[in-house]
């Protein structure tokens, strides 16, 4: 949910962003990114099909931008940033980073 300046509240994502539980938030405010961590890894569900994931919106307009899977991730729970340059961790405390470039625009995992 957000709310605007005359305190009207409205769906902040849709049904269509595909998410599962979120449990880490990060604000990027140069870029006007807000980046979650996705997971349905503690769910039933995660015995058949896991998924994992980062997605960033666009603040502004509060459009999902991106989604970056990590299914080799058990859970993904920590979402921390530092100048631009970001790190997952999941319950076992593994790092997933991934970095974003110039401004915002280009977010990608590293490998």
């Amino acid at each position: 949910m957000v709310t605007d300046g005359k305190g009207e509240t409205r769906d902040f994502s849709m049904p269509n962003d595909k998410l599962d539980d979120i449990l880490g938030l990060a604000v990027d405010a140069a870029g006007a990114r807000l980046y979650a961590v996705s997971t349905n890894g503690f769910e039933e569900s995660a015995k058949k099909e896991r998924r994992n994931a980062v997605v960033g919106y666009d603040l502004r307009r509060g459009h999902l931008l991106d989604r970056f899977a990590a299914p080799e991730a058990l859970q993904l729970n920590d979402l921390g940033d530092c100048a631009g340059w970001h790190a997952l961790r999941d319950r076992f405390r593994r790092r997933y980073p991934f970095s974003q470039e110039a401004g915002g625009k280009n977010t990608h995992p590293l490998r």
